[in-house]
């Protein structure tokens, strides 16, 4: 914990040098280039040819540890994460993304929460990954994604429209590439001054951060909670924030099986998760949920789909999960397991933990 005045003057230095990052992320946007690209250029982990490719969110993130997998079933392991997105974008990246990919991965790894995949058009009400996977003339998502009417604060509005304009540029589709390239620029000089100070902490930041894969946010995290947090996504807590909503569908009437059936033209296999929240760890499973899920194993049974249901499994007891439906390292661990031993079952993976 933070106990000495070493210790919070690294944490200090750590939060300026992550609004500073904040503020070049926004300074980016306008210095990304205008070429056009191809959405599956936009992918942020494009998968191998031969390898595992795991599409999802922070629940996927604080559940699946892709270094673990790979060394429980001995493949590639490509990890596309978007959080703080669902089954929308998921759809788009199988309908839009995969079919211009030069190789399809082996499988892919992907799924949803009840709670949320009832409601097709649940997304950020500000600009998300949508909008870069998005292709116009696209009646489906069109139809599905419809939700709440706009704003009515009059500024909301106003930043609102402003985000509409910069997205019709042709410098939207490139801002995570040019905020990735100044951003490790920005932190490599920053690790600089803070081996100047001698602080210690540049290399933990240099070994977690840039020669790793962990993020600023998370190296946070642990400092703050004395390594009982190892990701920040631990924390978050579900549906807090700007969502638009929409209206509730039946499962047939969502976004999850035309993704497994765009991801079943693409000619790759899959594995679909149905993720365990909160609540059924509690023991308060929901109706509606239990239905959708219900519809959802049904379906995904009568066209020979992989399912891994997490949903029942009993194993995953509430000391498992961190905040919301996010996992803790020790959930993790099991979880990661249990994808492993699934994928291996399928002929996904050279042994079984």
């Amino acid at each position: 914990m933070l106990d000495s005045p070493a210790s919070r003057r690294s944490l200090s230095i750590l939060l300026v040098a992550f609004l500073g990052l904040v503020a070049i992320e926004v300074g980016a946007r306008l210095l990304a280039d205008d070429e056009d690209d191809t959405v599956s250029e936009r992918l942020l982990e494009p998968p191998a040819g031969d390898g595992v490719w795991v599409v999802g969110n922070s629940i996927f993130k604080t559940g699946v540890e892709p270094t673990s997998l790979a060394d429980l079933i001995d493949r590639d392991v490509a990890f596309e994460y978007h959080g703080g997105h669902y089954t929308s974008l998921w759809y788009l990246i199988a309908e839009n993304a995969l079919p211009q990919l030069d190789e399809q991965p082996d499988v892919i790894v992907w799924g949803f929460r009840p709670r949320y995949a009832e409601l097709p058009a649940f997304r950020q009400n500000r600009p998300n990954s949508t909008e870069e996977f998005e292709v116009e003339g696209d009646r489906t998502y069109d139809e599905l994604a419809t939700g709440l009417e706009g704003p009515d604060n009059p500024f909301d509005q106003l930043a609102t429209d402003l985000d509409d304009q910069f997205l019709s540029t042709a410098l939207a589709s490139h801002r995570t590439d040019a905020t990735t390239t100044v951003n490790d620029a920005s932190l490599r000089a920053s690790l600089e001054v803070l081996d100047v100070l001698g602080l210690g902490v540049a290399d933990l930041l240099r070994t977690d951060v840039v020669d790793g894969d962990r993020s600023l946010l998370d190296v946070m995290n642990r400092i703050v909670t004395g390594g009982e947090v190892e990701l920040a996504e631990e924390r978050v807590v579900d549906g807090v924030g700007d969502f638009i909503e929409g209206e509730p569908t039946r499962f047939v009437d969502g976004f999850v099986p035309r993704t497994a059936e765009a991801i079943a033209d693409s000619g790759a296999d899959q594995l679909v998760v149905i993720w365990r929240p909160r609540n059924m760890a509690e023991g308060v499973p929901y109706e509606a949920e239990e239905r959708f899920v219900a519809d959802a194993l049904e379906w995904f049974a009568d066209r020979d789909i992989p399912v891994l249901d997490v949903y029942h499994d009993e194993r995953l007891d509430i000391s498992l999960y961190g905040e919301g439906d996010h996992f803790n390292p020790e959930g993790r661990a099991l979880v990661t397991e249990i994808v492993a031993e699934r994928l291996a079952e399928l002929g996904h993976g050279t042994s079984s933990p």
